[in-house]
């Protein structure tokens, strides 16, 4: 098994490079998601 750290884990996750984005609920913020409509 390769050494891990806090931004690569030792192991394979299921959401490959973002570990929990394949879970029921992701916290993320909206800005990420979404672009207002500007007035």
């Amino acid at each position: 098994m390769r050494p891990g750290d806090a931004r690569t884990p030792a192991y394979k996750t299921l959401g490959g490079y973002y570990p929990g984005v394949l879970a029921e609920y992701v916290v993320m913020p909206e800005a990420w998601l979404v672009t207002a409509p500007q007035p």
